[in-house]
């Protein structure tokens, strides 16, 4: 794939638009072509449910060379993950993990802060209210210094952080009703 993004010239920034214009053959072949060449932990995290067609994507990575897949349902039911039980034999294959330590989630944090660019901007409550409203789950802080760093989530050099956890939870709304559709469409 590294081949591929230099031949073609693509470099960090554009490197969104290039995945989304290749096709998904395309990218399943990559990947496929890259665990038979060596030995890969895959983990998942921060997902939608997954789909059926997906989930048969991980089920055949996680039978090529035995690659480890670990999807990553922080405290999720069944009904939360899609079909990612497809992917199981059976439950003791299934691992629960449980919200970051305190010191480890403010270390993620810090390390987005930086990462976002946010240190320019007046983090006053920032910090405590990230932490509290993403519950130590480092797939929500993550977004949610993410979604911190755009323009309409800033009033002059605060941010808007209550408004920042409203359209993070409704984009996993829209996320899985989608999925939904999806389930129902096939």
């Amino acid at each position: 794939m590294r081949k591929q993004l230099r031949a073609e010239g693509v470099r960090g920034g554009g490197f969104k638009s290039w995945l989304k214009s290749q096709r998904t053959s395309w990218l399943k072949g990559a990947v496929y072509r890259s665990v038979q060449m060596a030995s890969y932990l895959v983990f998942l995290d921060h997902v939608a449910p997954l789909t059926l067609a997906v989930a048969k994507v991980v089920r055949e990575l996680v039978w090529m060379r035995n690659t480890p897949v670990y999807l990553v349902a922080r405290g999720s039911g069944p009904e939360e993950v899609g079909h990612a039980a497809n992917t199981y034999l059976d439950e003791r294959q299934r691992l629960i993990l449980e919200p970051l330590h305190e010191s480890a989630a403010r270390e993620l944090l810090e390390s987005c802060i930086r990462r976002f660019g946010l240190a320019r901007l007046n983090l006053d409550g920032f910090r405590e209210a990230v932490l509290s409203m993403s519950g130590h789950n480092p797939g929500v802080l993550v977004k949610m210094c993410e979604l911190a760093a755009e323009p309409r989530y800033h009033y002059g050099s605060r941010i808007k952080t209550r408004l920042i956890r409203i359209d993070y939870l409704m984009s996993l709304n829209d996320r899985n009703t989608q999925t939904c559709k999806g389930r129902g469409a096939a």
